[in-house]
Order: C-alpha cells, then structure tokens, then sequence
C-alpha cells in the first residue's frame, strides 16, 4: 500500500521515520490500531509504502480502505 501525504503531513512523517529506523511505527485511527509496521529507511518524499509483510493483501486493504475514508 502507497500513501502520499499532504506537506505537513511530509514533514511530521519525516521526522518520525528518521528517530525510528529499524524500531516500529503503528498506524492508530480513533484509539484503534490498524497497523504495526518497521521503519527501514526514513521517508522525505511525502510518499511512502507499507509492505505486506506477514499480512495478506485483504488485510492491508482493510486497512487502506479506513484510512482513506478518514480524509
């Protein structure tokens, strides 16, 4: 799954991203958490993926689908 963030959102992802390389980084929406994901790399470009990992594609898309719906 891809996402491309606004330029606060830019900002704010890169600075999270850089203080958590090779730590994990969770996707929370309304007190819920959605998705664990480790940091590989920080992120300046305002766009960034989340790798299936263990999941199955259903599982991101679930995933995809609340966040986009949150905008």
């Amino acid at each position: 799954m891809t996402m491309q963030l606004n330029r606060e959102g830019d900002k704010l992802w890169a600075i999270a991203t850089k203080k958590s390389i090779g730590k994990q980084l969770a996707f929370i929406l309304d007190n819920r958490l959605l998705h664990v994901a480790t940091v590989i790399s920080p992120v300046f470009s305002g766009v960034t993926v989340i790798d299936r990992g263990n999941d199955s594609r259903q599982e991101i898309e679930k995933v995809k689908t609340i966040i986009e719906s949150e905008q």
